[in-house]
């Protein structure tokens, strides 16, 4: 539910509803306690460095929704492109590792 609130507080921003940074603010802390608390414990370092990626990730993408408020212009679209690439890059390389791991 975090991710549909992020999501739905990014397409809405578009038509400049009022709203759309709490939503935002809302899905992205949902997502990014769910990033922290969801973490598995392992012992390849591979996998804890990509858990630590993750949680990098998530709190990338609070601070974003925190500099839709702080700040003035588009400057949180860094803060969420950096977002996207840390929790792709790591969800990507976590899958591989699970399948070769089976």
């Amino acid at each position: 539910t975090g991710a549909v609130l992020a999501l739905g507080g990014l397409l809405t921003h578009l038509s400049q509803w009022e709203l759309s940074p709490y939503l935002y603010l809302i899905g992205s802390a949902m997502v990014a306690i769910s990033i922290i608390f969801m973490r598995e414990k392992s012992d390849s370092l591979t996998v804890r460095r990509l858990y630590v990626q993750q949680i990098i990730g998530g709190i990338l993408l609070f601070a974003s929704a925190v500099m839709m408020f702080a700040l003035q212009g588009n400057v949180w679209i860094l803060g969420l492109a950096a977002a996207c690439v840390f929790l792709l890059y790591s969800s990507f390389r976590l899958s591989a590792i699970e399948k070769k791991n089976k």
